[in-house]
């Protein structure tokens, strides 16, 4: 263990005075070794198949049909608080709350949503940067053991059969 001193004199310019001492000890005892809060993904890849459904089910703009539950599973550290950031994978500008559909999806006039507490989730950059836009609040880490969210299709125009597929990503951000 090394022992540092150090002292500073507190003078007076105008009476020419020394009017006291401040004077502090440390000591360098070695190194600390500091362990974020955070957490481990235990889904890595969640694929969610959602049921066929007819067009006539999505006749105009903004309907929206087949909703499927999921969830994000986590097993997290307590210490901070989590926020999450969806991103769409196929556009990652995308900043509206439709994932645009990859490039081998067949189906015209749809797109999916996801769904957290019912409510649209809009898309933002992959970073885990403070106030990235569309960042969300999830909870404290130590509570939190999966992030629940649902996908449905959403017409976007006239619908055509085929295949639909989207991909999103998500970045955990502790704060």
């Amino acid at each position: 263990m090394t022992q540092y001193d150090s002292e500073i004199q507190a003078f007076n310019r105008n009476t020419n005075q020394l009017k006291g001492y401040w004077r502090s000890y440390w000591w360098d005892t070695g190194n600390i070794a500091l362990t974020p809060a955070s957490c481990t993904v235990l889904t890595n890849n969640v694929n969610v198949p959602l049921p066929p459904v007819a067009a006539s089910k999505l006749n105009a703009v903004g309907m929206t049909a087949g909703d499927r539950d999921f969830a994000i599973s986590l097993s997290c550290k307590a210490g901070t608080n989590l926020y999450v950031t969806l991103t769409d994978l196929t556009d990652p500008g995308n900043m509206g709350n439709a994932l645009t559909l990859t490039p081998d999806a067949t189906a015209k006039g749809v797109k999916l949503r996801i769904l957290r507490n019912g409510q649209p989730v809009s898309y933002g950059p992959d970073s885990s940067a403070v106030g990235n836009p569309n960042q969300w609040y999830v909870g404290s880490s130590g509570s939190v053991s999966s992030i629940p969210l649902s996908a449905q299709y959403i017409a976007t125009g006239v619908v055509s059969g085929g295949k639909v597929k989207g991909a999103a990503t998500f970045t955990l951000s502790y704060q």
